[in-house]
């Protein structure tokens, strides 16, 4: 049996499925950008701070590490030119996106499936399907037709110029969705833009992301949740400050709840299209604004908090919604979130319509008003999050598997699973 190639880039949230792969015997190889193990390797040790402390949770262990081939250069190279400015990012991540597959397409060889995520793998994928592989792109987020046509109108009506963030690798996402024999989504919401597209539900797979219990939600058990007499009421949003993710409707919500004692906690860096309407408001009084965090400092920035929102206009998922929820902490998101799937309206937190600025100040309200429904929304959210563990997904991600080479391969569920 060849087995199954994986190729990631630098989303490091596919090592869970690395894992489930390599743990069921089907992982022949796993194509990824740097991911440094227990040793620490040599280009870890000796990079920029600001570079080690992103990269230090991509750690990658339980996976035999002769099936792993680190592919750094292009990482490292769109690094250094999102750095210098000759650039824009997105066309730094069109950088990375082309020369991680074409490095991919060289060491490629004979496999039974290839699964790669979106963007990375289309050249590779040509060479592997001639060759009879079965073909998986995994998208992480909606189809590009449909986020372009949300977030063009959201940019209009903000008075603001619009250049669709994917533009650098947009044919490239088209040609993918195409070329694969099936399609995995993270959400339910983000499987219907692709229909909507015209790509039959028959090609689609649904395959919700997980949370990392061990280092959120246990660290929650031992606050005992959000005390209700805290003396600040701490809204908290972590993602891109940017249109897409629905900041600017955070922000309008924010400065007219009239709530004493109220703190924005934003983390996260500032998008370069949405700076303009978006920086006026981080001098305010209520908002602290911390800038890009790792992710080892997240916990205790949700552990701080009342409440987590997450507006976003187009968002085929959003880990971030996990991670609070496994801190204890109750949601506001809205309905195009993927992971308002995750969230039982009005038992762990809200779902609330996009661009609605009015919504988000009421149902904040609400929750700053009855602080003993805002403690058992957090207990009910805690509780809710430990449902969508990393090997939830992998158990999830496995059965697509289970299906496929059923299916192509003739294969009992025995033979695929060693």
């Amino acid at each position: 049996m060849s087995g199954v190639i994986l190729s990631s880039g630098n989303i490091s949230h596919y090592h869970h499925a690395a894992r489930a792969l390599y743990h069921a015997g089907l992982l022949k190889t796993y194509y990824t950008s740097i991911a440094p193990n227990r040793y620490l390797n040599i280009w870890f040790r000796v990079m920029p701070g600001k570079w080690k402390k992103r990269i230090v949770s991509r750690h990658l262990e339980e996976v035999d590490r002769r099936k792993i081939v680190e592919i750094i250069g292009p990482e490292i190279l769109a690094r250094l030119l999102k750095t210098s400015r000759l650039v824009s990012a997105p066309q730094a991540d069109g950088f990375f996106s082309k020369k991680f597959d074409e490095a991919t397409r060289r060491r490629a060889d004979e496999c039974q499936v290839f699964h790669f995520v979106n963007t990375l793998g289309l050249e590779t994928a040509k060479k592997l399907k001639d060759r009879g592989a079965f073909l998986i792109c995994d998208v992480r987020a909606e189809h590009s037709d449909y986020q372009n046509r949300i977030l063009r109108t959201a940019y209009q009506k903000l008075g603001l110029e619009y250049t669709a963030i994917d533009l650098p690798y947009q044919s490239r996402k088209i040609a993918e969705y195409e070329i694969a024999d099936l399609i995995i989504v993270p959400s339910e919401y983000a499987a219907r833009t692709f229909i909507e597209a015209g790509i039959p539900a028959s090609k689609l797979r649904i395959v919700p992301y997980g949370v990392d219990i061990e280092k959120f939600s246990d660290a929650a058990s031992d606050q005992n949740f959000r005390q209700v007499s805290q003396p600040e009421f701490r809204i908290v949003y972590v993602g891109q400050l940017s249109i897409r993710k629905g900041v600017i409707y955070l922000l309008e919500a924010v400065q007219n709840l009239g709530i004493p004692n109220l703190k924005l906690i934003m983390a996260g860096a500032i998008e370069a299209s949405s700076r303009k309407v978006i920086e006026p408001y981080l001098g305010m009084p209520f908002v602290e604004y911390l800038g890009l965090l790792p992710q080892a400092s997240l916990v205790d920035i949700y552990l701080s908090g009342s409440v987590f929102v997450l507006p976003s206009l187009s968002d085929s998922y959003g880990l971030v919604t996990l991670e609070a929820m496994a801190c204890g902490l109750p949601v506001i998101v809205s309905q195009n979130t993927g992971s308002k799937e995750a969230v039982r309206d009005g038992e762990d937190g809200f779902v609330v319509p996009i661009c609605d600025s009015a919504a988000l100040a009421d149902r904040i309200t609400r929750l700053f008003e009855h602080p003993d429904e805002r403690m058992e929304m957090g207990r009910s959210a805690w509780n809710q999050a430990r449902r969508f563990t990393w090997k939830a997904y992998g158990e999830r991600l496995l059965s697509v598997y289970s299906e496929i080479y059923s299916r192509e391969f003739h294969a009992a569920p025995s033979d695929i699973f060693l």
